[in-house]
């Protein structure tokens, strides 16, 4: 399975993922409008948070490749470190964490998979 980004921007520019929206950012985690607490309420909105989405990455029986053809930062970070491997432009990709500038932790579930 290939993961891309979408683009180019109206500037031209690539990316593979700036992470969530953080205007929607709560102090204990993403708030989503109108969300159930159940599992089925969330699948029924068309959205997964990050984390479900790492681990589906992460135990998919098929491999996943990231094409990062420019900025992978903060949750796009995580994104292309879960995949079993990351292609990346030479000229044009950049890999950020930006957990530091939130004052969080960067011990999620993406960076354990980092080999030791």
């Amino acid at each position: 399975m290939l993961l891309t980004g979408n683009g180019p921007s109206k500037k031209g520019q690539w990316s593979f993922s700036s992470g969530g929206d953080q205007r929607i950012r709560g102090k204990d985690g993403y708030k989503y409008e109108g969300e159930g607490e159940n599992v089925a309420d969330v699948a029924r909105m068309g959205r997964l948070h990050i984390l479900e989405v790492q681990r589906l990455i992460r135990f998919m029986p098929k491999v996943v490749i990231a094409l990062v053809p420019g900025w992978a930062v903060g949750g796009g970070h995580s994104l292309h470190v879960v995949c079993d491997l990351t292609l990346a432009s030479k000229e044009h990709a950049v890999f950020k964490q930006t957990d530091q500038m939130w004052h969080r932790s960067t011990l999620d579930m993406a960076l354990h998979t980092l080999p030791r």
